[in-house]
């Protein structure tokens, strides 16, 4: 009877720790604050960009489109394109019949699997046992790169895939079989749809490397018959597994052509230098720092870079161990992750601007320490060797002696990690539990065979509850209601322009209070500019780290001439600096409000126009103190014949019509014919028709829109319909009806054969 319950309590131990039971389990654990609880992440970037940008996707999509443009930010500029609504990455729309809040809850747990298992395959691929490879996952998912992450969730979902990445290449490199190649190309294709060019680059650079590695490496494929076919086939089963990226890669291609990125002056120190991982914080690889003082006050970002690298306080132990015996993948992993550390160091190391200099694409990326997931990734599949190496001593012949010096020098290990966080102030306890079990873990790996596991199970529960512990804390959001994202409920302010911006913008300043809470509590922020996606208001400025070129050069008139152009009829702001010339302003709650008493006009008719096809001659003419947009207007391509009425006073009426993201309608009436400027931005894929009739479109006065209209009352339409979307829509349907005939047609067997018995 006792046999029998001891099998049965070691087969429901064994079925804790299974892959499929064990992450699951973990990860309702972690995230059940805003799983279960009620809560949301709420910190950083989500409060001020991603969470507006999904709400105004998901309103977009209930009135049945979906949308290309956002008119709501910067004066107007692509929406689908910018990689960094996540516009076109799949998961995105299975969690949109969600709250949003919820939705990006769901999406943290979905990502928590995906890098895990993604992780855990990996690990098995490269012939590391079960419990290795679920450390090798914890370590993964824990790390203080997914933490740090969680206010960015295209980086986060990049993340997530790239362990896949690296076991569909490693599976490859093991057969060479299509099935692999164009699971590697989907993979990719995937990571680079998440929406973050960053870590698509490291992700292509280090699979590059890694592929390259394995290949060189393996022998015995090349005696296999038909390699040669294979070699030859696997890079266009690779090309067409990726294909899907296309969808991303063209539009957003189109736009950074035409933002500001490509076009400013990127100087080293203040660009790609940015947020450069400072040596002298690297003990956050073994102990983080809380983001977070005890007032709840936000540290500076330098001082908890070095979060990004953490992984556990015992991997540099099981990284020396990866490496005492193993030459191979683990050298590899190590010399990798070395690399991504000297990377990460930005200014603080030569290695960042070398790459920003020879290997393209390192130069249009800042923040070099987030280099360091290729350190993570590595290194916790070093971790895993480390922690295999455990299990085998004990049967090794000779090797005796081996435990004792083990768990001697974990004892000192411990110890040491121990005095060093208490000497220098750290957070020890959120790392106590590992620190103190993991030795004691340790002391049954050289007994019996049920002794060795129950010391692996003791080793990954006090390091997985270290770790918890530790994304409970250091990570970079904390939690709140839902209602904090209430932008239009929780902002008088935002509630009061939103009734000044009819037909027209207004400008949200900065530090204007708006009340969040966290834990019961209020925390002080400032209105995002970026609410301005959920409350539907034209905001002629805005944050998104792409903005279009031409409406940026704006900035640099006269804050009269800017006002015309972007028909700014309101503001408000949080400081006096904002106190703009031709505005009556009033103060209340410590904000400072502004209306313009210009006669601010949507649409006008400028009775003079003039060509100028050079930019800066043409921003050097608007410059000019006497420039009125309403009375002259600076073409940027030559004009046909029927501009000859210059000079003409027209009366002009207008009213706008019809508002959606992608089409906008006006009723203009007017007395004369003549050129009519809409305060509309001007880019590739916009149309024009005056009742019903295409009609050419002009760019006016740098970045806006002009057509010309006949005298009398018209309908003029504007509507985004970018010349790529219906044939990567087409193009996307075909690829999905090919795969689908290659997983169940026919021939699928040569494609993925069948597993031998």
């Amino acid at each position: 009877m006792r046999t029998k319950l001891k099998t049965h309590n070691s087969k429901l131990l064994s079925g804790f720790f299974h892959p499929l039971v064990f992450y699951p389990l973990i990860g309702f654990v972690v995230f059940a604050p805003v799983l279960f609880m009620g809560q949301a992440y709420f910190d950083g970037d989500l409060l001020t960009q991603y969470v507006p940008m999904r709400i105004f996707l998901k309103a977009c999509l209930l009135q049945g489109h979906l949308p290309l443009w956002c008119p709501y930010l910067l004066g107007g500029q692509p929406f689908f394109a910018d990689p960094n609504t996540m516009s076109a990455y799949p998961i995105t729309y299975l969690l949109l019949p969600l709250p949003i809040p919820y939705g990006f809850s769901v999406f943290y747990f979905l990502h928590f699997l995906l890098a895990a298992w993604g992780m855990y395959f990996w690990a098995k691929t490269l012939g590391l046992s079960r419990e290795s490879g679920l450390l090798a996952g914890l370590l993964m998912v824990f790390s203080g790169f997914f933490w740090w992450e969680i206010i960015h969730p295209p980086l986060l979902a990049a993340f997530a895939w790239m362990p896949w990445w690296g076991a569909t290449l490693e599976k490859l490199t093991q057969k060479l079989e299509p099935a692999w190649a164009f699971a590697a190309g989907l993979v990719f294709a995937l990571l680079f749809l998440s929406g973050n060019f960053q870590m698509t680059l490291g992700a292509l650079y280090g699979g590059a490397l890694y592929l390259a590695y394995r290949l060189l490496i393996r022998r015995e494929w090349r005696k296999e018959p038909k390699k040669d076919q294979r070699l030859l086939a696997a890079p266009l089963f690779f090309l067409w597994g990726a294909l899907p990226l296309l969808v991303l890669w063209i539009p957003s291609r189109e736009f950074i052509h035409l933002s500001e990125r490509l076009h400013a002056a990127m100087d080293y120190q203040t660009f790609q230098a940015d947020l450069s991982l400072d040596p002298r914080t690297l003990l956050g690889f073994l102990l983080p720092l809380k983001p977070f003082d005890p007032s709840g006050q936000a540290r500076p970002v330098a001082d908890y870079l070095a979060n990004a690298g953490y992984l556990d306080p015992w991997a540099l132990f099981l990284f020396a161990l990866g490496l005492k015996k193993r030459k191979g993948i683990p050298l590899f992993f190590a010399v990798a992750g070395g690399l991504a550390v000297l990377t990460a160091f930005g200014r603080y190391f030569p290695l960042h601007r070398l790459l920003c200099f020879v290997a393209p694409g390192f130069e249009l990326m800042r923040a070099p320490f987030r280099y360091l997931f290729l350190y993570v990734v590595g290194g916790a599949l070093l971790a895993a060797f480390g922690f295999e190496s455990l299990g085998k001593k004990r049967r090794e012949k000779g090797k005796k002696d081996f435990g004792k010096n083990i768990k001697l020098a974990a004892l000192v290990y411990g110890a040491a990690i121990l005095v060093l966080g208490f000497w220098e102030g750290k957070a020890v306890w959120l790392q106590l539990p590992a620190l103190t079990l993991v030795p004691a873990g340790l002391c049954f790996l050289w007994g019996e065979k049920q002794s060795q596991a129950l010391g692996h199970k003791i080793v990954l529960l006090s390091i997985t509850l270290s770790l918890i512990l530790t994304a409970w804390t250091c990570a970079s959001s904390r939690w709140g209601p839902p209602s904090n994202f209430d932008y239009l409920e929780r902002s008088p302010v935002l509630s009061e322009l939103k009734q000044q911006s009819a037909c027209g913008r207004v400008l949200i300043g900065d530090h204007i209070p708006y009340s969040v809470e966290s834990e019961g509590r209020p925390v002080p922020f400032d209105l995002p500019p970026d609410s301005a996606y959920a409350a539907q208001v034209q905001d002629a400025i805005g944050y998104n780290p792409l903005g279009l070129d031409r409406t940026s050069d704006l900035y640099t008139l006269r804050l009269g001439t800017y006002a015309r152009l972007m028909a700014v009829k309101a503001f408000a702001a949080g400081d006096r600096r904002w106190n703009l010339p031709g505005f009556s302003t009033s103060e209340a709650g410590g904000v400072l409000y502004g209306v313009n008493r210009d006669k601010i006009r949507y649409v006008y008719h400028p009775s003079k126009v003039e060509t100028i096809t050079d930019g800066q001659a043409r921003l050097e003419a608007m410059r000019k103190p006497g420039f009125d947009p309403y009375e002259k207007a600076y073409f940027s391509e030559s004009l046909s014949d029927f501009s000859r009425n210059n000079g003409l006073a027209t009366d002009l009426e207008y009213d706008l019509v019809r508002d959606n993201p992608d089409e906008r309608g006006f009723k203009v009436v007017m007395n004369l014919p003549g050129w009519v400027v809409f305060s509309e931005v001007m880019y590739p894929g916009w149309k024009a028709w005056v009742d019903g009739n295409a009609s050419a479109l002009f760019t006016a006065n740098h970045a806006f829109r002009a057509v010309w209209i006949p005298s009398g009352s018209h309908e003029v339409t504007f509507r985004y319909e970018p010349p790529w979307w219906k044939p990567l829509l087409g193009g996307l349907a075909a690829w999905a009806f090919s795969v689908l005939l290659l997983v169940l047609g026919p021939g699928r067997r040569k494609f993925w054969p069948a597993p031998q018995a």
